[in-house]
């Protein structure tokens, strides 16, 4: 198989042309399709199914494998069938997430898998599906309404009465209709679709905590430093307690991304969030003045600006 690969990493496919193609079988249960090498997840096939091979790229080959559509596989568990066809993919570069993705429903920069954490909401359908183009096909299951992000080790999100701490939300599709999830702890595939109106992706509401243990209760179990300073590395806060039982002071940043499997986001209880545009912040917060390179939005509750955006909150006792 590995010659049969070398010979197709030649090139790569012309736009809406038929190139010729290996025929391969699926011997995998389960393999996601990738809209890049190592990248987002696109859909899934199952064993026995047949994927057009036209072009490699190390442990990665790119493969038609359902009619009109093209991804990428890991060569791993690919038979070779010995029959060749002539398949119509569009050029790899044009899988972008900017084509593919609703805007700002997705994440960069953090590998093959972070999510956002979410619940499944209370609606119609909550059928999870393996694949979607337009229409959803490959029924895998039915997700749990509340089930969510929820654990020890993670923030306590509102609204969740199950779940576990990996589970989130990927992406909403360019047409906004269906949502990518992970769901490890479900039969079937770890990466699913849903209908977007079934899953809502939560942040966390900027607040001071009355003691160390509410911090705690409130942000999860990761935490480094003492009582009298509290860090966390995701999300990104510092708490800050007088005599190690006060609040003092908490400061709210942005998260560090490379190596993040959750992707946590703060907002304040009027909707700012960080990374907002100044303009944003002043046509929610009208009354607010800057000092010194921060906004008093409300009594106890600052914003740091740096390069026109939000980069952090400050939050100290409103008395």
């Amino acid at each position: 198989m590995r010659r049969a690969l070398a010979a197709l990493a030649v090139a790569l496919v012309a736009p809406a042309t038929a190139a010729a193609a290996d025929r391969y079988a699926v011997s995998r249960p389960i393999a996601s399709v990738r809209s890049a090498p190592g990248s987002f997840a696109i859909g899934n096939v199952f064993a026995g199914a047949r994927v057009d091979v036209v072009a490699a790229r190390g442990r990665w080959v790119y493969a038609g494998w359902t009619p009109g559509r093209c991804g990428w596989l890991m060569a791993r568990g690919l038979e070779p069938t010995g029959e060749r066809t002539a398949t119509v993919c569009p050029p790899p570069g044009s899988l972008t997430p900017r084509a593919l993705f609703a805007p700002r429903s997705y994440q960069l920069g953090c590998g093959e898998g972070c999510v956002y954490p979410a619940r499944v909401m209370r609606c119609a359908d909550r059928t999870a599906y393996a694949n979607y183009d337009g229409a959803f096909h490959d029924p895998v299951g039915r997700e749990r309404a509340l089930r969510g992000t929820r654990g020890r080790t993670v923030p306590r999100y509102a609204g969740v009465r199950s779940g576990y701490p990996g589970f989130g939300v990927r992406y909403v599709t360019r047409d906004g209709v269906a949502a990518l999830i992970k769901d490890s702890r479900a039969p079937g595939p770890v990466w699913r679709f849903v209908r977007a109106e079934c899953i809502e992706r939560l942040s966390l509401v900027v607040r001071g905590f009355p003691r160390p243990r509410a911090a705690v209760r409130a942000l999860g179990s990761q935490w480094t430093g003492s009582r009298c300073l509290m860090g966390w590395a995701r999300p990104a806060v510092t708490v800050a307690f007088r005599g190690c039982r006060r609040f003092a002071w908490a400061v709210f940043e942005r998260q560090r991304i490379p190596g993040s499997a959750l992707v946590h986001t703060w907002v304040t209880p009027r909707g700012l969030a960080l990374d907002a545009r100044v303009a944003r912040l002043r046509s929610l917060y009208p009354r607010a003045r800057r000092f010194r390179g921060t906004y008093r939005l409300d009594a106890g509750l600052r914003a740091v600006v740096r390069g026109g955006r939000v980069s952090a909150f400050r939050v100290t006792p409103a008395g």
